[in-house]
């Protein structure tokens, strides 16, 4: 069996509020991490990023959306890297797409782990764990 990786704080950012209660839940299950905390775009999760910097909470893991309200995923980290916030090292998109831009603009960011197709499922989650 492979080591598995416990976080401590993991942060969800996605706009549908049943597909992130779903998702907490299932993370929280499989004790993916210690922490959850949530956000339903990209602005309101940069804006509580900035605040968890200030507070020395920066979280080890990012479940991303990418197509969003306000600011989507993509802008999300646009923005963590202009800031030039500290990154986590586990980023994983987790995303509906199928756009093959989407899925070549993923290789184009260093700091993205995988791109994870929705549903999360507790093998994909057990996946993300182990990598």
């Amino acid at each position: 069996m492979k080591k598995v990786k416990k976080n401590n704080l993991t942060l969800l950012i996605d706009d549908d509020p049943v597909y992130t209660l779903l998702a907490e839940k299932l993370l929280k299950s499989v004790k993916f991490s210690n922490a959850y905390i949530t956000f339903d775009n990209g602005k309101d999760a940069i804006e509580g990023y900035k605040n968890m910097v200030e507070l020395g909470k920066i979280p080890d893991t990012i479940l991303l959306d990418l197509n969003m309200p306000v600011m989507d995923g993509w802008q999300f980290l646009d923005e963590l890297i202009k800031l030039n916030l500290p990154i986590p090292s586990r980023i994983y998109i987790v995303s509906s797409t199928i756009d093959n831009r989407d899925l070549k603009k993923v290789e184009q960011y260093e700091c993205i782990k995988e791109l994870i197709s929705k549903p999360l499922t507790p093998e994909k989650v057990i996946y993300m764990m182990e990598s």
